[in-house]
């Protein structure tokens, strides 16, 4: 989970942000959370929202995987759904001619 925020520039400064990029009173800040560290969720519940926040919620790395395999599995399921039909009515044929 990251979080995008404009923060203070002293407050910027105090987290270890190189600031000299930016103009103004405020820098942009991402912040981030691996929700795999249960320590992430008791920190995250602690952390306040404020107008004008972004959150991103990135995919786990086992989504692509999983899209992938459920189309495999849907060709697969495709083809032998044809092949199923087709022994179906060989054995329709065989026991139409006893």
């Amino acid at each position: 989970m990251y979080l995008y925020r404009r923060e203070p520039r002293e407050l910027a400064e105090r987290l270890g942000v190189d600031c000299s990029k930016f103009v103004g009173p405020t820098v942009p800040v991402v912040y981030n959370a691996d929700f795999r560290d249960p320590a992430a969720y008791f920190l995250a519940t602690k952390f306040d929202m404020r107008d004008k926040d972004v959150l991103f919620a990135a995919n786990a790395a086992t989504v692509d995987t999983a899209k992938f395999l459920q189309f495999v599995r849907v060709v697969i399921a495709t083809a032998n759904d044809t092949v199923v039909t087709a022994n179906n009515a060989q054995i329709l044929r065989i026991t139409s001619r006893q």
